[in-house]
């Protein structure tokens, strides 16, 4: 269940923000994505899931899920790339991001991490059919 709530949610909206984010960019909307989950700003990090991830998670059921209770709270979370993966023509209006990052502990230990991200694209109709 956990699994496939981290994928579904994993799929952005561009068209979904409440601040001045070029949505236009899905670098930029992801990283706005995960500093507003670093920073546990839950709510606005939700606002910027698709409307089809908000199907299968409620905002207090992904706040939940992202919550990270203040004992094991890191003292830091550094992002150190998002790298665009290649383009699947079989899913054009998806993108995919590999992110590399590293967490340190209060003891100063460190740990690196890799997540990948799905990014649902906003399309024109002559886009979906390969037309210009």
């Amino acid at each position: 269940m956990k699994i496939s709530l981290v994928a579904l949610i994993a799929l952005f909206s561009i068209a979904q923000s409440c601040k001045s984010l070029d949505e236009t960019n899905p670098e930029e909307v992801l990283r706005e994505y995960m500093e507003l989950r670093i920073n546990q700003n839950h709510k606005d990090a939700y606002d910027l899931i698709s409307t089809d991830s908000k199907k299968f998670a409620t905002l207090s059921e992904f706040t939940k899920y992202f919550e990270i209770p203040d004992s094991i709270k890191p003292q830091g979370i550094l992002i150190k790339s998002i790298v665009a993966a290649d383009a699947n023509i079989n899913l054009p209006s998806y993108r995919r991001f590999k992110i590399n990052g590293q967490q340190i502990s209060h003891d100063g230990d460190s740990i690196n991490y890799l997540s990948y991200y799905t990014q649902k694209m906003k399309m024109e109709i002559g886009e979906l059919f390969g037309m210009p």
